[in-house]
């Protein structure tokens, strides 16, 4: 009890000077470390996982920009050395690529009229003319048999 007849607890607030004060951001936990030490120790994880995050997406952006660059080399109508928006290669890329796709069912369109044709001219029986409607072709000229 103090001189005012209250009783002194052992939780009670004391003094910011009073010798055994114990700040609150310094209580010490079970393991021995401060909260403060804690608290800089989970900003020091933070900041290092930051780091390393930021590591992986510059070497991811690397790798992409590299393929683009590869992407861009490829295409036939970009003088070397230029640089191309990202979209723009893509872009020019997809056209490309849709370009080829045209020219190859050409190609195969051509390649099947001109074997229709050459079918025709060489599909002859003795009179010079295969039967039409025929199932199968045994013209002497041929040795072999064509279905129709």
């Amino acid at each position: 009890m103090n001189e005012n007849g209250v009783e002194a607890s052992a939780l009670s607030l004391k003094s910011p000077f009073a010798a055994d004060y114990l700040d609150p951001y310094q209580v010490s936990s079970a393991s021995g470390v401060t909260s403060t030490q804690s608290s800089d120790w989970k900003m020091e994880r933070k900041r290092r996982r930051r780091e390393e995050a930021t590591l992986r997406e510059r070497k991811r952006m690397h790798v992409l920009n590299a393929a683009f660059e590869q992407l861009q080399a490829a295409l036939p109508f970009v003088p070397e050395g230029s640089r191309m928006p990202k979209m723009t290669i893509m872009e020019s890329a997809l056209n490309y690529i849709q370009d080829l796709m045209e020219m190859i069912e050409d190609y195969d369109a051509e390649k099947n009229e001109t074997k229709r044709n050459v079918d025709k001219a060489t599909a002859t029986d003795d009179d010079g003319v295969c039967p039409p409607g025929e199932a199968y072709c045994q013209c002497p000229c041929h040795n072999r048999k064509y279905i129709y």
